[in-house]
């Protein structure tokens, strides 16, 4: 049997918490602004959201996952030399971003827009990738009230932002990106304040360069295979962002809404579980028991939430977002197929045994699928073309990384956990699809249907699966 609690996954708690309201809130802002603003005019915000995406994914050097893997292996100082490099590496892609973005932005996007507007990206490119390392410090240094309390002020000045925009301002993409950098800027801003303050004695410069070439000997080869990967996963959306109309890509954003607190689940989980899965003072059995239970952990959350949103996700859509995006349900439901092996945390493995080999090959042959089959479906079927290639490429690289683990880790899958996971499903099946038919033969409207489902399927969580959270 596994443990039902481990230690050293105590602080997902306090994270996943942190996370869920930051979700709350996030989720409440697209619903907001679908309501204010024109659908090209939510697409084209899209388009720029997503071109800031690509760049600080590309181009952010994986510098805040070095973090967990060296906080343990390195002095007190290693904190702040971090912080400096991240803010190098921040500075230089903005600076190489906005040559890019200037010269070559009638290909990201529909308008041309002024040089301001120009500039106000470039710097949410900058704050963001500053802001990535913000949850991994206060995991490694373990400070769940501080995590708490920031993530919470985080969702709450997002709102409270927003709101003041679309209330002094117009109701645009431009009223929108100023909202964006009002954020970022600010939530750096009170991050490095707090930072100082609570390293103030580790603020040393001793031995930087040497320290910064340890940790780029780490976190290079290890994003040129989360790159290549990257790349992989998102190729369809950057098609997209060339291809697609405004209106088209709204549709495809909504759609790609999917099920957004399995990320945030999955990314506290696994945070925390890369710091120790790479500690030398756990041994292999305790590993295995560790990756098994974090496995089970997101499995009883993964599973139910796929069955409940693929019955029922053009109500959803209609509720969250009007009926003016009802027609994305179809790409929604192929796109949260997507999440059937996400428990495996394969990436997350391979990273913590430092097997950027194995994590370079994976994510290679992903990239190699992602091209060819994007070229195809992309060209035949457009955005749905793109979702269908975008849920079978990350299928793949998790079964590719699986693959990989399993042949240089000693970690392996209990049968309890199978068994489990296949029961799990099961029932949630049935009751799912029993509810839908039986409130489809009384008349009930889909709404309703919807809440009689998540009561039931909330209560056979709190009955079956709760107890591995506490």
């Amino acid at each position: 049997m596994l443990p039902l609690r481990y230690s050293k996954l105590d602080i997902t708690s306090t994270l996943i918490i942190g996370r869920v309201f930051g979700f709350g809130i996030k989720l409440f802002i697209p619903i907001l602004i679908v309501r204010y603003v024109t659908t090209e005019d939510f697409g084209l915000f899209q388009k720029i959201i997503g071109t800031i995406v690509l760049v600080t994914s590309y181009f952010s050097f994986g510098i805040d996952q070095s973090i967990l893997f060296f906080f343990n292996k390195k002095n007190e100082s290693f904190l702040f030399k971090n912080f400096i490099l991240t803010f190098i590496i921040s500075l230089l892609v903005s600076i190489s971003s906005f040559f890019g973005f200037y010269f070559f932005q009638s290909y990201l996007l529909e308008n041309t827009y002024s040089f301001l507007i120009i500039v106000k990206i470039i710097l949410i490119i900058f704050f963001s990738i500053n802001n990535l390392p913000i949850d991994q410090f206060f995991i490694v240094k373990n400070l769940k009230k501080a995590l708490l309390i920031f993530s919470i002020l985080n969702g709450i000045s997002r709102i409270i932002i927003l709101l003041m925009f679309l209330y002094y301002f117009d109701n645009d993409v431009k009223s929108l990106i100023n909202f964006i950098l009002t954020f970022e800027s600010l939530k750096y801003l009170l991050f490095t304040f707090y930072f100082l303050i609570k390293e103030k004695d580790n603020l040393s410069l001793i031995k930087i360069y040497s320290d910064f070439k340890v940790i780029l000997k780490y976190t290079v080869p290890l994003h040129l295979s989360n790159l290549l990967g990257t790349i992989g996963r998102s190729l369809d959306r950057n098609i997209l962002l060339y291809i697609a109309t405004s209106t088209q890509f709204a549709f495809y954003s909504i759609a790609m809404f999917r099920i957004p607190y399995i990320d945030i689940v999955k990314g506290s989980i696994g945070h925390v579980m890369i710091n120790q899965l790479s500690s030398n003072k756990i041994n292999e059995k305790n590993k295995n028991e560790l990756w098994n239970l974090a496995s089970i952990k997101l499995s009883s959350i993964v599973y139910p939430s796929i069955i409940f949103f693929f019955i029922n996700g053009e109500t959803f859509l209609q509720i969250l977002f009007t009926e003016k995006y009802i027609t994305a349900s179809y790409l929604y439901r192929i796109l949260i197929l997507s999440f059937l092996f996400a428990p495996l945390f394969t990436g997350q493995v391979l990273q913590a045994f430092n097997l950027k080999k194995q994590l370079f090959k994976s994510e290679l042959l992903t990239l190699f699928l992602s091209i060819i089959l994007n070229s195809i479906l992309i060209y035949k079927f457009n955005v749905m073309g793109a979702c269908i290639a975008f849920t079978i490429v990350t299928l793949s690289n998790s079964l590719i990384q699986f693959y990989y683990l399993k042949l240089n880790t000693p970690l392996n899958l209990n049968n309890s956990l199978m068994s489990e996971v296949f029961k799990m499903v099961l029932i949630y099946i049935t009751v799912g699809l029993s509810t839908n038919l039986i409130c489809s033969f009384l008349g009930v409207s889909s709404i309703t249907s919807m809440v009689f489902q998540s009561i039931i399927f909330l209560v056979i969580f709190c009955k079956k699966s709760l107890k591995l959270f506490i």
